[in-house]
Formats: C-alpha cells, structure tokens, sequence
C-alpha cells in the first residue's frame, strides 16, 4: 500500500497541514509511540497514524465534514492522492478488451524474453572476456 513517494513518518505540523484542526491531531496521536528527529519534532511512523485515522473513522459519531479531511488524509499517506484511474478499454465489447489485453501481454512477454536474451548475451561476452584475460 505504501510507496517510496508516500511518507513513512509524519509530524503533527504535516496533518495539520492537510486541513486536520488542533484537537483533532491531538486526538489521533495520542497513545501513538514517536520519535524525535531533528529539532525537537515528534515523528510517527505512517502505519501507525493510518490504523489511528481508520480507528476515527470508524465511530459513527465522526462527522461528515471530519470524514472529508481524514478521508484527504489518508489518501495522502496511501500516496492516492494524485491517482485518477480512468479504463481505457470500457468502451470495449468483452471480445475486443480480451483482444487487446491478449495483444499486449504477448508484447510485453516478447521485450522481456528479448531483454533476458540480451541480458545472457553481455554476461557471457563478460564471462568470455575474463576467461580470455586471465
């Protein structure tokens, strides 16, 4: 779930950052286990802020405007947040997607098999060239 790009600690200053007030970062970092890092600041690891957000929103007293910004939240540590996904091929009838899928994995099988291929190649000219030198 997470990706080099999504941050593996944050700090209070980084949730407040993202539209959460005062009283509720105080309330989703409290009994989280942080470190210190530079400067002073407390830093929490991300799975742990993530469980404490779900945790928040998973009493039905949180309201919706509070759902919003943790929802935003989340979908940040999860590095979601400039991921639109779009299917290209639903326009297609089952036929032509299965068609098209079919013709791109035999494409992507193809370069793979090609660069293994190349890849053998180079190591055994290396391998022939040391043997050659020594």
């Amino acid at each position: 779930m997470y990706t080099d790009k999504a941050p593996r600690i944050v700090t209070q200053a980084d949730l407040r950052a993202y539209g959460l007030s005062n009283y509720m970062v105080r309330r989703l970092i409290k009994g989280l286990i942080f470190s210190t890092g530079q400067h002073g600041l407390r830093l929490y690891a991300t799975p742990d802020v993530v469980l404490a957000i779900k945790s928040k929103l998973s009493q039905p007293r949180t309201r919706p405007e509070t759902r919003g910004q943790l929802h935003r939240v989340l979908a940040w540590l999860g590095d979601e947040s400039n991921v639109i996904r779009v299917d290209f091929l639903k326009n297609l009838s089952l036929e032509e997607r299965a068609k098209v899928l079919k013709a791109r994995t035999g494409t992507a099988e193809r370069n793979m098999k090609a660069g293994v291929l190349k890849e053998y190649e180079d190591v055994q000219k290396r391998g022939e060239a040391v043997l050659a030198g020594s």
